[in-house]
C-alpha cells in the first residue's frame, strides 16, 4: 500500500516522522517552518491509478497586531537609515537519500532510465572502459569493492553518476563525470581471503544533486537480525552470464539475503564475519558488478546500502550464493575516513 511519511521536524532520514496510508484525502497541519515529506508507492509497477497529489498551504501567524493607538510616553528616536540587510545564500538542502526513481519494468531484468540514481561506474579514462561498479553516499564520496581500488591509481580513472547505458556516447540528461581526488582501500584488506573489500573514492569536486544523481542511505539502524528472510536488489553492467558478454544497459536482479551463518553452510569458512550473501536459483551478480550496490528496502521509503559486490564461484550456480561486503560493519570506518557523521544515533 502507498503512504506518505513526514517529519515535522525536518528530519532529511526521516527518523522521527509519521505514516499516513489508506484513501481519501489527509489535511495535516504543522506548526513549525520546516517539515520533510515523502511519498512511496509499494507498487513497482504502473498499475492504472491516480496517484498522489499534495497541496501545501502557508498560513499567516496567529500573533495579534499591536493596539495602534498607545500614548507616546518619550519622544521618538530620530531618523536614520536602517542598516544594510546582509546578503545571506541559504545552504543548499541535501535531497533524502535512498529515494529512488519509478521502476517500468514489468518482466525482465532492465532498469528503468536512472531508477537506481545512486549507481556509480568506475572507468579507465584512456579506453573508457567500465570495469567496475560503486555507489554514492554524498556528494564527494563513492563506496566501492577494495579489489576494484587496487586496479589503477587515481589518475588513471574517473567515476560515472546517472548512466543507464555502458557506452557514454549515449548518455542521459543527468549523467556526469568526476575524476577521482583520493582512494581509500580498507587497511586490513586481504587479497587472499577478499575480507575487508571495501574501498572509499574522493571525487575531485562536489557533484550536483539530480533526479538522476542522489545518494543511497547507509543502513545505520539495521542488525543482520533485521535482514534474515528479507530480499534486496543488485545493479550493475556486469556479465549476464559466467562468461558471457557484458550487458549494454542497468540491470537489476531481486535476491534473497542470507545471513553469515546461512552462508557458510554452503562455503565454509571462507565466508567471514564481515561478508554476507545472496541466493535466488539462476539468479546472481556477475562479473563486471563488483564493487556495486546490494540495497534493501525496509518499512521506511528509502533504500539502504547493505552490501558491497565482492565475489563468488561462477555466477547463479546451484548452491553457490554470491558474496558481499557486510557494510553495517563499516559505517564507522567510513564516517572516521570520510569526516562525515551518517548516522548520529549510532
Amino acid at each position: 500500500m502507498a503512504h506518505l511519511i513526514v517529519s515535522e521536524g525536518g528530519d532529511l532520514a526521516l527518523r522521527d516522522a509519521t505514516y499516513f496510508c489508506g484513501t481519501g484525502i489527509i489535511d495535516h497541519s504543522i506548526s513549525t517552518n520546516r517539515f520533510v515529506a515523502a511519498f512511496q508507492s509499494s507498487d513497482n509497477r504502473f498499475s492504472g491509478k491516480t496517484g498522489f497529489r499534495c497541496t501545501i498551504t502557508a498560513l499567516a501567524n496567529s500573533v495579534p497586531n499591536p493596539p495602534t493607538d498607545v500614548p507616546q510616553t518619550s519622544p521618538p528616536p530620530p531618523q536614520t537609515s536602517p542598516p544594510p540587510t546582509p546578503s545571506v545564500v541559504p545552504p543548499q538542502t541535501p535531497p533524502l537519500c535512498g529515494i529512488k526513481g519509478p521502476s517500468r519494468i514489468v518482466n525482465g531484468q532492465e532498469t528503468d532510465v536512472n531508477e537506481w540514481p545512486w549507481q556509480a561506474a568506475i572507468r579507465v579514462i584512456q579506453s573508457n572502459v567500465l570495469f567496475c561498479g560503486g555507489v554514492l553516499i554524498d556528494n564527494r564520496w563513492v563506496v566501492t569493492a577494495a579489489h576494484c581500488a587496487v586496479e589503477f591509481s587515481r589518475e588513471q580513472v574517473e567515476v560515472t553518476l546517472g548512466d543507464h547505458n555502458r557506452d557514454t556516447t549515449k548518455t542521459t540528461q543527468y549523467s556526469l563525470r568526476s575524476k577521482v581526488e583520493q582512494i581509500i582501500v580498507h587497511q586490513n584488506y586481504d587479497a587472499t581471503t577478499v575480507n575487508n573489500d571495501i574501498a572509499l573514492f574522493k571525487l575531485s569536486e562536489p557533484v550536483e544533486y539530480s533526479n538522476g544523481v542522489q545518494p543511497i542511505c547507509l543502513p545505520c539502524s539495521v542488525t543482520p537480525e533485521t535482514l534474515q528472510g528479507q530480499k534486496g536488489t543488485v545493479t550493475g553492467w556486469g556479465t549476464t552470464s559466467a562468461g558471457g558478454d557484458t550487458s549494454k544497459v542497468l540491470q537489476e536482479v531481486e535476491l534473497s539475503l542470507l545471513s553469515t551463518t546461512q552462508c557458510q553452510t554452503y562455503l565454509g569458512n571462507t565466508v567471514t564475519n564481515n561478508m554476507m550473501c545472496t541466493y535466488s536459483q539462476g539468479k546472481d551478480a556477475c562479473q563486471g558488478d563488483s564493487g556495486g550496490p546490494l540495497v534493501w528496502q525496509g518499512q521506511e521509503a528509502q533504500y539502504q546500502l547493505v552490501g558491497v559486490v565482492s565475489w563468488g564461484y561462477g555466477c547463479a550456480g546451484i548452491n553457490t550464493p554470491g558474496v558481499y561486503t557486510k557494510v553495517i560493519n563499516y559505517i564507522t570506518w567510513i564516517e572516521e575516513k570520510t569526516g562525515i557523521i551518517f548516522c548520529p544515533s549510532k
